[in-house]
């Protein structure tokens, strides 16, 4: 999906503004996907925190 974005982004930005902001969206590209990932990881981390203690409550 991020890539789809991204690709996306850069098509419409290319086709309807200047060269410059086409190239500011292809370097926000991998900064977006670093804080996509970042997100990701600490969901999936407090999911498995979340999960231990509610079913170590449980007999």
């Amino acid at each position: 999906m991020t890539q789809l974005y991204n690709v996306a982004d850069s098509v419409i930005v290319g086709r309807f503004v200047s060269s410059d902001a086409l190239a500011a969206v292809s370097a926000s590209g991998p900064v977006m996907s670093l804080i996509n990932m970042f997100m990701i990881g600490l969901s999936t981390g407090s999911n498995v925190v979340i999960a231990q203690r509610m079913g170590g409550e449980r007999p």
